[in-house]
């Protein structure tokens, strides 16, 4: 009880302390020669000082996210709901102009979401700051609707099941990705020369469901329609960067390498 005493008059003085700084803002407005945009200022700062607020009553959290932490969950909620420019909209000018240097525009960055079937537990936990950036600690699940991957399919069979079918054999290897491929994009001869110099680096060939996808969007194949798909789940944690863009805070850093990157292998369905 006597917690919770204390808890309900922390949360008090913050209302308070919320009223007074509006008040003040308020009769600031009101006065000869008060300019909006000062009192925009103390709104401004009065919201980042409060960012990291956290008060705990009964078992619950009152928070106020930080501009960043708002950047990155609009981010990952512009792409449940496929609004993939709303979300390239938030990846930092100096990061797009540098991307689109490297020919890699807004179709592009949509292809690698396009599987994207749904979200669950986006997590947004301020890490540092470093100077002008912000760095956060993000983790989700997330379904995606993919080609199927024979060698994934494969990853539960023994060895000798494996040699039989000839799946560790370099050139049979080769022609079966090769196969995954064409029953979902258009390859050609170029095509197929091109994914095997990038099959010779890759890891996790065998077991990693997102080899037919990576492999296709590296060599920007185009879809076939209908396909054979499956559906999969997984865990990401990325270590993201964000930094103001002219006034909104933006991605700069950390979506194109995750620092994990894990699968649902027996069909388990996280819950929300």
């Amino acid at each position: 009880m006597i917690q919770n005493g204390i808890l309900y008059l922390e949360i008090l003085s913050a209302i308070t302390l919320l009223g007074a700084l509006a008040t003040a803002a308020l009769r600031r407005l009101r006065s000869p020669g008060s300019r909006v945009a000062s009192v925009i200022a103390v709104f401004t700062g009065l919201v980042e000082a409060t960012g990291g607020l956290v008060a705990g009553l009964d078992g619950a959290q009152l928070r106020f996210p930080d501009p960043g932490q708002r950047a990155i969950e609009t981010f990952y909620t512009d792409l449940s709901h496929r609004d993939f420019l709303g979300a390239w909209n938030l990846i930092h000018s100096s990061r797009k102009a540098y991307l689109e240097k490297h020919n890699f525009t807004e179709p592009d960055f949509a292809a690698l979401y396009d599987t994207t079937q749904e979200y669950r537990n986006v997590h947004v936990r301020l890490d540092k700051k470093e100077g002008a950036e912000r760095i956060y600690w993000v983790t989700f699940d997330v379904k995606d609707r993919i080609p199927r991957s024979t060698y994934f399919h494969a990853k539960s069979e023994r060895l000798d099941e494996i040699i039989k079918e000839g799946l560790l054999d370099g050139n049979g290897v080769f022609d079966r990705v090769v196969s995954d491929l064409a029953t979902n994009y258009k390859v050609t001869n170029s095509d197929a020369e091109n994914i095997k110099q990038l099959l010779s680096n890759q890891q996790n060939v065998l077991c990693d469901p997102m080899t037919i996808v990576d492999l296709a969007n590296e060599s920007k194949l185009s879809r076939i329609t209908p396909g054979v798909e499956d559906e999969v789940w997984s865990h990401y944690i990325q270590h993201l960067t964000v930094e103001n863009d002219s006034g909104e805070w933006k991605i700069t850093n950390g979506l194109q390498r995750p620092v994990l990157r894990g699968w649902y292998l027996s069909g388990e369905v996280p819950t929300e």
